[in-house]
This record gives structure tokens, sequence and C-alpha cells, in this order.
């Protein structure tokens, strides 16, 4: 049921509308959803989004997507040695991530060095029935962040005015976007690791606080002239 997806927007591509309309059928016969970006953002399905089959397909595969949405994100959770209060990061991982929270956790432990609670939840929301994971849903994605939030202040002896929101890829767009918003929660700046800013660009006219800001993108990666 997964490859229906990828046979639906090379047949689009190619101007193959039907065939294309019927592949996604197919793969919702089979069990199959995508997540709600995907359908909507994808320029592949660009040749098929407007017809009234397309929508009815995208409005099943969006209800099933969202069903299968879990009650709250799982956290994996890092303290410093150093004394309280801390600095709080909290990194979200890359769409379609299928890589465990701990493991994506390494990857920011250097900032236990630095005294900080480093929070890396995975979401609640599915990428594909094949596995993964995204933050396409923004009502749901605030929500996520909310919780995580909520969960470590709780627990743990955070500055509410040092918290800092980072992330890889789409973890990066919604780092960004939530910091300058500063919703759903407060941050003082932001981490962006290869942001996915290019197709999907954050909203300009945010005029949030004075933040820190980092945005790290090699040299080569195609979202480099976006930021």
């Amino acid at each position: 049921a997964s490859s229906s997806y990828w046979i639906a927007c090379l047949q689009a591509v190619q101007g193959q509308r039907q065939q294309a309309l019927d592949a996604l059928r197919d793969g919702l016969n089979k069990g199959a959803w995508w997540s709600a970006l995907m359908l909507e953002k994808d320029p592949d399905l660009e040749s098929i989004r407007q017809s009234e089959d397309f929508a009815r397909i995208q409005a099943e595969s969006t209800r099933r997507w969202k069903e299968a949405f879990r009650p709250e994100p799982d956290i994996v959770v890092h303290t410093p040695e150093t004394s309280p209060p801390h600095v709080l990061l909290i990194a979200l991982h890359g769409m379609g991530s299928g890589e465990e929270a701990g493991t994506f956790a390494n990857h920011w432990s250097a900032a236990l060095d630095t005294g900080a609670v480093v929070a890396v939840p995975q979401s609640s929301q599915p990428h594909s029935p094949d596995g993964g994971w995204t933050w396409a849903d923004e009502s749901q994605t605030d929500a996520d962040l909310r919780f995580v939030y909520d969960r470590i202040t709780s627990e743990h002896d955070i500055d509410p005015r040092r918290v800092v929101l980072a992330g890889f890829s789409q973890g990066g767009r919604v780092a960004i976007s939530a910091a300058l918003r500063q919703h759903p929660i407060p941050a003082c700046g932001f981490i962006a690791v290869a942001p996915a800013i290019r197709d999907h660009p954050i909203d300009r006219d945010l005029t949030g606080p004075s933040l820190r800001a980092r945005i790290i993108v090699g040299e080569q990666d195609w979202v480099l002239d976006s930021v």
C-alpha cells in the first residue's frame, strides 16, 4: 500500500491524472493513508489536486491519519549535573523520522554541559502506516509542545526566561515558527538545523520579541537560498 503514493506521484507528473487518482484510491482500499501535509503540499500531485475525486481521497486519508494520533508525545529527558534553575532545550525531529527519541536526543547532549535540561519529544502524529513521525498538523503540534513544556516545568526547576527551541528539518521550521509566535510556549531563542522552509516558508509578518537565533545549513543544502 505504501508504494501507491509514489506511483500516484509519478503518474501525476506525467499527466496521467486518472491513473494517479486510481493509485491513491487503491492505496486507501489496502488500508493506507497519508498525512494532510503530504497531500496538500506535494508538488508532484498538483495536476490532480483540484479534482473532486482527490478531495474525497484527501478527506478519507486525513480522517484515518487523525484517528492514528497518539494521546500524547513520548518524551526523552536528559538532565545536567549543574544546580538549578536550568535552561530548557526542547529539540524536535524532522518529518518522517523513524529514529528513536533517545537516539535523536544524543545529538543534543552537548547542551548538558551548559546546564540545560534537554527534552526530546517524539510527535504524537504518525507520518505513515509504515512508521515515522511528523509535525504536520499545526494545532496538534502546538498541543504536543505545550504538553512537553508543562511536563518538564512541573518536574524540573526551569528558568522560564531561558527556554530554547531547536530542531532539524521540519522540526527546525516548527522551532522557528513557535519561537517567533511565542506560542504555544515562551522561548528566548531557537536553533534550527537545515530547517524545512523552502516549500513551507515562515510567515514573514511574524514580529516576535528579540530572540537569539542560530540557523545551521550546509553550503550545498537545498534550503540555503531560503535562509
